[in-house]
């Protein structure tokens, strides 16, 4: 499971991971937060809610983009 946020603080993964994840692993799922761009100025860093202090205008639910992946090969 991968997780996207304009909190990035909580959510930014080591960069020798993304090609161990698209080399052995493919895309099973993705559950959006936002239908849109947000600002990262419009949330509380010190906060783990994912959730913005104002404009809510492209906020589907709180917390942050889920990618789910399946391992190549597996059932």
């Amino acid at each position: 499971m991968l997780c996207d946020s304009p909190l990035a603080l909580y959510t930014t993964l080591p960069g020798d991971i993304l090609p161990i994840v698209a080399e052995a692993y493919k895309l099973a799922a993705t559950f959006g937060a936002t239908s849109g761009p947000e600002s990262p100025l419009i949330f509380d860093r010190q906060d783990k809610f994912f959730v913005p202090f104002s404009d809510f205008s492209s906020r589907v639910r709180p917390g942050p983009e889920i990618r789910i992946y399946r391992r190549r090969g597996g059932t």
